[in-house]
């Protein structure tokens, strides 16, 4: 696993979550993008679990636009599309490698195979952060500042 593409001063850090196999991992987005904002799922490092379809690879559930929403990791092996391979796809098929998660949102991630590791670069928050607490349901978030909280 290589961080080498991460060009940057302004990198305070990384996370690296260990991924349960064949399971749920809950995780939080604790950093920003290095050039601040959300992070984009496609700047997630790891080794993904891919296939055809969402049942058959890893998928991340994300908090966004107010629901929750499926991504999961395409490998077709197509010889005639070898660029739709290794990306992530919404539950349409389209391709979701700019969608971003933003700091404080914390997200599922169902591992389709073995245990291995998922990480996560980025700077702190600077700004404040607002979660929006659901009435009479449950809501999922994360600290995304470098401090301990109550």
């Amino acid at each position: 696993m290589c961080l080498a593409d991460v060009q940057s001063a302004n990198v305070v850090g990384y996370e690296t979550l260990n991924l349960l196999a064949n399971d749920y991992t809950m995780f939080g987005m604790n950093f920003e993008a290095v050039d601040g904002g959300s992070v984009k799922l496609g700047d997630l490092k790891g080794s993904f679990f891919g296939g055809g379809a969402m049942p058959d690879a890893d998928n991340i559930l994300i908090w966004k636009d107010g629901e929750y929403k499926y991504y999961y990791w395409g490998v077709w092996n197509d010889p005639e599309n070898p660029e739709w391979d290794n990306l992530w796809y919404d539950g349409d098929d389209m391709e979701a490698s700019d969608v971003t998660i933003e700091p404080g949102v914390a997200c599922w991630y169902l591992r389709k195979s073995d245990a291995t590791t998922l990480t996560i670069a980025g700077g702190v928050k600077l700004t404040p952060t607002t979660v929006t607490i659901l009435a009479n349901d449950y809501t999922m978030f994360s600290n995304p500042y470098p401090t301990s909280i109550a």
